[in-house]
C-alpha cells in the first residue's frame, strides 16, 4: 500500500510497528532508514521497498542492587556473569573479582568500581559515557578494544617527608591527553615533573613552560606531594598504540635515558614481543620507588597501569608503544635462555639490585638515585657502571 510522507530535505525517516490489538509499540527495531526528497518514489508497483524489523538483544544481566560484583543477589535472576554474556550495569557495581564478559553498558547515573588487584576483561563492546562511571583503584586493571571509554584511574600517592626524602613516583596517564591544570594531581604543595634528556632539565610544572599543559601519552612524570591522597586520571581510555620520541644528545651520565610511561589502564612489558620492543633501547629499565631509589628491572616485571619507567636509548627514534599486555619473552638476543644473577644489597630499610648476565653484553647503564641515602650497587666493567 502506498504511503505518502510529508518532510524537510535531508530529514532521516524511520519506521516503527504499532499493535492495534496490544495499543502498543512492538519492541522491534527496523534495520533501515530513508533519507527525505521532495517528489520522492521509494519502490514501485510490483518492486515494493521491504523493510526489515529485528528484535533487539538486551544485555542478558543486568547488575541491579549496589553491592559486590560476586554477591548473585546483586543480578536480576539470581546469577553471575559468564564470559559468554552481556552485562548492564544497572546499579552501583563493586567489581571485588577478576571477571570477564562479552559486551558491558554502564547505565547512566550509576558507576562501577574496579578493585586494586582485579581485572576486567570486555571481548565485545563497552560504553560508559561518564568518568565517574568506571572507577578504577590503583593496581587494577581493564583489558577493552572499544574507543570513546571514560573512566577515572586513581594514583594511590603517599606523603613527601623531607627527612627520608620519601614520596616520589614516577606516574603516566592512561587517558588521552589529560589536560593538568583540570586534574587532581594539582593541589597546595606538590611538584610535577618532566626531564627532557636533550638539555638534560628536570622542568617543574609550576615554571609555567608554555608546552607542559596536559600528561602527554606515553610520557612519564615524576611527582611528589605534601599530603597522602589519591588522585586521579580522567578523560577518555587510550585505545591505540602510543608514540613517544626518545633522545640521546646530552653527554653526561643520564645520556639517552628517557622517561616512558605506561598508556594503557592494564600492565605493559619491556621486551621482544612485549608493547615495548625496541631494539634501540637498552635492556631493562629502572623503576622509582617510593624511598627515591632507582631499581632495575627485567623483561619478566610488569610495568603497571598509571607507572612510568626510566629506559635508555641509543638513537634518536619514535618509540612505539603497542596496545598489548603480552608479556616479553626477551630482552635481546644476546641474552636468550642466558643464565643471570640478581644480586640485592639493603641498608636502612632502602635497596638497590643488579643483574649479572653470564653473557656477552652489559645492558642498561647505572644511574645515581632520587634519594642519596640509598645503596649504591653495579657491576663495573670495561670502565661504565651497569645495572643489567
Amino acid at each position: 500500500m502506498p504511503i505518502s510522507i510529508a518532510g524537510l530535505t535531508g530529514d532521516l525517516i524511520t519506521f516503527r510497528i504499532y499493535d492495534h490489538s496490544l495499543g502498543e509499540e512492538l519492541d522491534l527495531e527496523c534495520e533501515n532508514t530513508i533519507t527525505f526528497e521532495v517528489n520522492a518514489v521509494i519502490g514501485t508497483i510490483g518492486n515494493w521497498f521491504e523493510f526489515s524489523f529485528t528484535t533487539p538483544l538486551p544485555p542478558a544481566f543486568h547488575f541491579v542492587v549496589d553491592g559486590n560484583w560476586s554477591d548473585e543477589s546483586n543480578w536480576q535472576g539470581g546469577a553471575l556473569p559468564s564470559s559468554t554474556d552481556a552485562v548492564s550495569i544497572d546499579a552501583d557495581c563493586i567489581l571485588d573479582i577478576t571477571a570477564e564478559v562479552t559486551d558491558l553498558t554502564v547505565s547512566d547515573g550509576f558507576s562501577m568500581t574496579i578493585q586494586s588487584g582485579k581485572i576486567l576483561t570486555v571481548s565485545g563492546n563497552l560504553i560508559n559515557a561518564d568518568v565517574d562511571g568506571i572507577i578504577m583503584e590503583d593496581g587494577s586493571q581493564l583489558l577493552n578494544e572499544s574507543d570513546n571509554v571514560k573512566a577515572s584511574y586513581e594514583k594511590d600517592i603517599d606523603a613527601y617527608t623531607c627527612k627520608d626524602s620519601d614520596g616520589w613516583y614516577l606516574v603516566s596517564s592512561p587517558v588521552d591527553e589529560m589536560p593538568i591544570s583540570e586534574s587532581s594531581f594539582i593541589t597546595e604543595v606538590y611538584d610535577l615533573y618532566r626531564y627532557k634528556e636533550s638539555t638534560s632539565v628536570w622542568e617543574n610544572y609550576r615554571a609555567g613552560h608554555a608546552d607542559f599543559t596536559y600528561f602527554e601519552d606515553g610520557r612519564g612524570y615524576l611527582f611528589a606531594n605534601s599530603n597522602t591522597f589519591s588522585p586521579a586520571f580522567k578523560g577518555d581510555l587510550n585505545n591505540y598504540d602510543a608514540v613517544f620520541p626518545v633522545t640521546c644528545e646530552a653527554q653526561n651520565t643520564l645520556a639517552g635515558f628517557n622517561i616512558l610511561g605506561n598508556p594503557y589502564p592494564h600492565v605493559i612489558y619491556k621486551g621482544a614481543g612485549g608493547a615495548i620492543d625496541d631494539v634501540r633501547l637498552a635492556a631493562g629499565y629502572y623503576y622509582l620507588s617510593f624511598k627515591g631509589e632507582w631499581l632495575a628491572r627485567t623483561f619478566e616485571t610488569a610495568i603497571q597501569p598509571g607507572q612510568g619507567v626510566l629506559v635508555r636509548t641509543i638513537a634518536n627514534a619514535d618509540i612505539v608503544i603497542e596496545k598489548t599486555n603480552a608479556e616479553a619473552i626477551a630482552e635481546s638476543s644476546s641474552k636468550d635462555d642466558m643464565k643471570r644473577l640478581k644480586i640485592n644489597v639493603v641498608g636502612n630499610g632502602k635497596e638497590d639490585c643488579a643483574f649479572a648476565y653470564l653473557c656477552n653484553g652489559n645492558g642498561l647503564n647505572k644511574v645515581g638515585h632520587r634519594n642519596e641515602t640509598v645503596p649504591l650497587l653495579y657491576i663495573p666493567h670495561g670502565g661504565s657502571d651497569y645495572a643489567i
